[in-house]
């Protein structure tokens, strides 16, 4: 991952949509995953709620945005 800073600019562009949506991916797997197992809500209801989408947005921003400082931090 550190090597991600040194690449020529469109590579760093590319990693700056694709690494959050990963993020956002893995952590609505696991979100859903729990759900369902402790509720008898199956995946796919909690993956297409409206909660969930919105929890979504808001980690996506945050997700854009932390990808974003680390990629052209300074230090």
């Amino acid at each position: 991952m550190k090597n991600l800073k040194r690449m020529v600019l469109p590579v760093q562009i590319i990693a700056l949509f694709t690494l959050p949506m990963i993020m956002i991916t893995i952590i609505t797997a696991v979100f859903a995953g729990c759900i369902s197992l402790l509720t008898p809500v199956t995946f796919t209801q909690v993956t297409t709620s409206t909660p969930m989408w919105v929890f979504n947005f808001l980690v996506a921003i945050g997700s854009f945005i932390a990808v974003g400082s680390w990629m052209w931090d300074e230090n």
